[in-house]
């Protein structure tokens, strides 16, 4: 991937990257995505990527088959100063392509220069109009840790897998929705009573099969007016509903990190009607994609929220690691 000329070329880029994945494997995607994958972060901060640059990266390893989440820049691989990598020499394997994420930054107007955000503050809190900075994005390449010689093994942090039960109970207690197992056949989010319904547990093949359609659901939860409020009823378009089960299976997709989940081969093909509405709708809208990941990532923060209602042993303080702040 060329570094983006502009934000529109960026969300081009992504999307047509999504829709590919999409035509190819269905919900094949987010199946590779969850496969023993963890929350990209980078390699040598370990702050974890968010919003777009957690679904881009994500996707991107995905297709190449890459299981490391780290990621780091070029800077951070040749370190200069031996301040990255002490006792380590990294090399980029030749022929390796760059991966761009987006930062935002604020711009100075008067000044014709980007200014960092404690700048910003200073001189707004000195009486700087905030009227005469604005916001813009900038592009930087990283790329994956399986592209580098060198550079140490990953080591997992602990993800509390023994725990699933607990946790999907602790993040529907947190939200205060209720879970019943008498959907027969089906498995929905009740927007009118504010509860999940699904089918008996022994239907399921597996607990992790439980938890990914639980998990969607409770992404569907997210959405109720008392929480944060996405439109769920009254217009019930192709489009509309098209883009609530999209923002569901990306949110979903993002707590799974902390979980042990499957899709599972009936789950997909009962997905099938989804995928081709949401091919549709990205088609005509490719900015739709970056509104669902900006909800996605709302969604799944608040679910993610959820955690501290649980024992410290179950999220240990290194699965809790600061993200980084962007900007859609």
């Amino acid at each position: 991937m060329a570094r983006p000329e502009s934000r529109e070329q960026y969300r081009q880029t992504v999307t047509e990257a999504f829709l590919h994945a999409l035509e190819e494997d269905g919900l094949g995607w987010k199946k590779r995505w969850e496969s023993g994958a963890e929350a990209p972060l980078n390699g040598v901060t370990g702050r974890a990527y968010s919003g777009i640059n957690r679904f881009w990266l994500s996707l991107t390893a995905a297709a190449n088959g890459w299981k490391d989440p780290r990621w780091v820049t070029m800077t951070q691989i040749m370190d200069r100063q031996n301040r990255y990598h002490k006792g380590q020499t990294w090399h980029l394997q030749k022929g390796s392509r760059a991966t761009y994420v987006e930062y935002w930054y604020r711009y100075d107007c008067a000044a014709g220069r980007i200014v960092t955000w404690k700048e910003y503050s200073d001189m707004t809190a000195s009486g700087r109009d905030p009227d005469e900075f604005r916001m813009v994005p900038r592009y930087t390449a990283v790329f994956n840790a399986s592209q580098i010689d060198g550079i140490g093994p990953y080591e997992k942090a602990l993800s509390g897998e023994e725990q699933q039960d607990e946790l999907i109970d602790g993040i529907a207690a947190g939200l205060g929705v209720s879970i019943t197992y008498d959907g027969g056949d089906s498995a929905f989010y009740s927007l009118e009573t504010d509860s999940i319904h699904l089918p008996e547990k022994e239907r399921f093949r597996s607990q992790e099969a439980l938890n990914a359609v639980t998990l969607h659901e409770l992404a569907h939860a997210t959405g109720h007016p008392g929480r944060l409020g996405r439109v769920m009823r009254g217009d019930r378009s192709r489009d509309n509903y098209a883009y609530e089960e999209l923002v569901a299976e990306i949110a979903s997709a993002f707590v799974s990190y902390s979980l042990a989940s499957e899709m599972t081969d009936e789950m997909m093909e009962s997905h099938k009607a989804y995928v081709k509405a949401w091919i549709a709708v990205l088609k005509e809208q490719p900015d739709t994609l970056m509104r669902a990941v900006r909800d996605a990532q709302k969604a799944a923060d608040m679910m993610e929220s959820c955690r501290e209602r649980l024992p410290e042993l179950v999220f240990p303080e290194q699965d809790r690691m600061p993200v980084m702040a962007m900007q859609l």
